[in-house]
């Protein structure tokens, strides 16, 4: 993949606000079992997406 599209890359808006909303329900009560690890699923994705960035930085600027 193009380093610059994966720089430039951004998750969808129903992802974004899935993920506050969790955020959100995390801090103002108990997250479902389920919620949880959907919390955790996206928090990996975020990581993930993070390293690819930060690998494709690494491209445009060598």
């Amino acid at each position: 993949m193009n380093p610059k599209k994966v720089i430039n890359f951004k998750p969808s808006v129903s992802y974004q606000q899935r993920v506050d909303a969790l955020f959100f329900k995390q801090k103002e009560e108990m997250l479902s079992l389920e919620e949880k690890s959907e919390l955790e699923q996206y928090l990996i994705i975020n990581r993930i997406i993070g390293l690819a960035k930060a690998r494709a930085i690494k491209m445009v600027e060598a």
